[in-house]
């Protein structure tokens, strides 16, 4: 939690996700370096792993979908991410998935 303006991370999350497919269509093409942005102050708030890059994380996120790894069945995003994390993806599933899906999820 961010003590001095009393927000949590969860909350922070859950007001970028309702926004992010507005976003998407307004950054557009310019999508790749919007996810860099995004990732290097989640990086900076330690939320995700300085190593981590945001295509790898959007193909785990998406293929760790496909079996019940979702949001909604952990207690908290951190929890979540870190189940994330350290899903083991499918590298011929990886070669299926649209770069952009990936990107768009990664966000």
């Amino acid at each position: 939690m961010f003590p001095v303006i009393g927000i949590g991370i969860g909350e922070i999350v859950s007001f970028v996700s309702a926004l992010l497919p507005k976003i998407i269509e307004i950054v557009g093409k310019d999508l790749l370096m919007f996810a860099q942005i995004i990732m290097g102050i989640l990086k900076g708030l330690g939320l995700i792993k300085p190593e981590e890059d945001v295509e790898d994380l959007g193909d785990k996120a998406l293929q760790a979908e496909e079996e019940g790894i979702t949001p909604e069945k952990y207690d908290s995003y951190e929890e979540y991410l870190k189940a994330v994390e350290e899903f083991e993806i499918d590298p011929e599933k990886s070669k299926e998935i649209d770069e952009g899906k990936k990107l768009e999820k990664g966000v």
